[in-house]
C-alpha cells in the first residue's frame, strides 16, 4: 500500500496534519514579521567630527550638520572612524554638506535642504589629507566611502567605531 492510499484511508489526521502546518507556517511569518527576537535599531545620538582634516577626532551631537563651528572656532566636519585587525582607529573618510550659497555656486538649484534632491547632491566626501571634496553623486565617492586599512591589508574588512563602541579610556 502507498503513501497515497493510506492518507485517503486516514484523511481526518492527514487533515489535522495539514492544518497544524498551515498554522505553524502562517505563526512563524507573523513572528518574523514583527521582529521575533531581533535587537531594536541602535540610533546613534553621538558621532565623531575633525576640525584639522582628519589628524583628529572627538565625539559631538550627531544631530550637527557639519561643517559647523567648534567653541574655540575652527571649522569640524563629520568623520567615519574605523579599525583594522591592530585595533588601532582611523578615519576613513570625511563627510560636509554644502550651504545653499555653494549649491547655487556649482549650479544647483538652490532651495535648501527642504529638497531632497538638493540634499543629497550637495553632500560632499573626501579622504584624510586630500584637496579636494568629492559630491556622492559622483562615481568616485564610493571609492572615498570604502574604508581600507592604513597598512593595506587585503580581504581585512575595517570595522567602524562609534562613540558608543570606542574605548572611553582611549584618548583620540
Amino acid at each position: 500500500m502507498g503513501i497515497r492510499e493510506k492518507l485517503n484511508e486516514k484523511q481526518h489526521l492527514t487533515i489535522t496534519a495539514a492544518s497544524l502546518i498551515t498554522v505553524l507556517a502562517v505563526a512563524f511569518i507573523i513572528y518574523s514579521s514583527f521582529g521575533g527576537n531581533e535587537e531594536p535599531p541602535v540610533i546613534l545620538d553621538k558621532a565623531w567630527f575633525s576640525a584639522d582634516d582628519g589628524a583628529t577626532w572627538f565625539v559631538d551631537d550627531a544631530s550637527k550638520s557639519p561643517p559647523f563651528k567648534t567653541s574655540d572656532g575652527k571649522i569640524a566636519v563629520r568623520a567615519f572612524v574605523y579599525k583594522c585587525k591592530d585595533g588601532k582607529p582611523f578615519i576613513a573618510y570625511l563627510m560636509k554638506y554644502l550651504s545653499v550659497g555653494e549649491q547655487k555656486s556649482e549650479g544647483e538649484d538652490g532651495l535648501g535642504y527642504g529638497n531632497a534632491l538638493t540634499e543629497l547632491s550637495g553632500v560632499r566626501v573626501k579622504k584624510p589629507g586630500q584637496r579636494e571634496w568629492t559630491s556622492t553623486q559622483h562615481p568616485a565617492s564610493a571609492a572615498i566611502r570604502t574604508p581600507v586599512c592604513p597598512d593595506g591589508q587585503p580581504r581585512v574588512v575595517p570595522t567602524p567605531v562609534t562613540p558608543e563602541t570606542a574605548d572611553p579610556d582611549r584618548q583620540e
